[in-house]
């Protein structure tokens, strides 16, 4: 089947994986569509932060300390903004949640960032 994200569904299905693939898909689809185009801003703007990956609904990256409010105001923007404009079934608010790592110390010492004060 088709998602509606467009991406098409095809093979043998476990019932857990035909329940959960048309939220968890669009949801991945989301997070792909984020990484995409913020890649294509990082490039534009020759940024010197770098996208390391995703983990599950979590993208992680390498932000240069210069660049981190406009890293953090363009991710907010592509999710709250241009994510429902892209797709305008979404019919529930979409937020994100930030946390960093001081540079020079380990995952441990990572710490909430207060998302409120990134204005878009």
């Amino acid at each position: 089947y088709n998602t509606l994200t467009g991406f098409l569904l095809a093979g043998e299905f476990s019932r857990n994986q035909v329940l959960n693939g048309a939220i968890q898909g669009s949801s991945f689809h989301w997070l792909l569509t984020t990484l995409v185009e913020l890649q294509k801003w990082l490039n534009k703007y020759k940024m010197k932060s770098v996208i390391l990956g995703q983990i599950h609904d979590s993208l992680l990256s390498d932000v240069h300390e210069k660049e981190k409010d406009d890293f953090l105001c363009m991710v907010k923007w592509l999710v709250e903004k241009a994510l429902p404009k892209k797709y305008p079934w979404i019919n529930a608010p979409l937020s994100i949640e930030a946390e960093i790592v001081p540079l020079g110390k380990s995952w441990w010492e990572k710490s909430d960032y207060d998302m409120k004060q990134i204005q878009i």
